[in-house]
């Protein structure tokens, strides 16, 4: 690749959030939601989520195009809802399909390109200080994020922790009437990719099923109940 200096978040400049813009409560989504609030808005990329932990949105690439090269500034973790593409460096090219993830860190030049379908990808910004230390580009497929689920018990399976980020795949069987009770010392996002169930947030909660989202706060209790379709979750979370 030629060298580009372009500081962009999926077409957009990345700038530091402000200084009241913390999220302090749960928050929930739903991609289908996002999906139309962003053909309504003629976008390609549009924010949800703004915070000093995380910036999230849902970007659109038109089968036939790209985006070209991008340097986001930011970690950033991309999660296919729909379509296909690759994710190239100048060293790497990487193949994503429905289900997939991957991880680029914030410095490196990528590109997305090849889309044989309109691509659709929930992208999370993780706002911190870069690491060389961390992958320049990594990418699980589906089957690789569910190996080893089971029919009995929930399974948490460790895909990449990173300086700043840690991905993961959470799963839980069909027909678990209460799950582990679950209270964490940092942020996290859930992205429901399969399954439907209940999902409670301290006093409040909702109904889950694919392209559910929940941003959850540290410290703040949740829990799986009711699971009628067994889950597949995919989260991140603050390192």
């Amino acid at each position: 690749f030629a060298s580009v200096t372009c500081i962009v978040a999926c077409g957009q400049v990345v700038t530091a959030p402000a200084a009241d813009s913390e999220t302090m409560s749960w928050e929930s989504f739903d991609v289908g939601a996002m999906q139309a609030q962003r053909q309504g808005q003629n976008v390609n990329f549009l924010t949800v989520l703004d915070d000093r932990r995380f910036r999230m949105g849902l970007l659109h690439v038109p089968r036939g195009t790209g985006t070209g090269l991008v340097v986001h500034r930011l970690n950033a973790v991309y999660h296919v809802v729909s379509g296909a593409a690759t994710i190239a460096t100048d060293t790497l090219a990487l193949v994503v399909g429905p289900g997939d993830a991957a991880f680029v860190r914030g410095d490196v030049e990528h590109i997305i390109r090849d889309v044989t379908d309109d691509l659709d990808l929930v992208v999370v910004f993780r706002i911190a200080q870069l690491s060389t230390a961390d992958p320049d580009l990594v990418a699980f497929t589906r089957d690789q994020m569910v190996e080893g689920i089971s029919e009995e018990e929930s399974v948490f399976n460790l895909l990449l922790s990173t300086t700043t980020v840690g991905l993961g795949m959470y799963t839980v069987p069909k027909g678990t009437d209460a799950d582990h009770l679950m209270i964490h010392p940092t942020a996290e996002l859930k992205i429901v990719a399969e399954g439907t169930s209940r999902f409670d947030v301290v006093e409040g909660g909702m109904r889950v099923d694919p392209g559910s989202i929940a941003y959850i706060p540290s410290g703040v209790q949740h829990q799986f109940r009711r699971v009628a379709d067994a889950l597949e979750v995919f989260v991140v979370w603050e390192r």
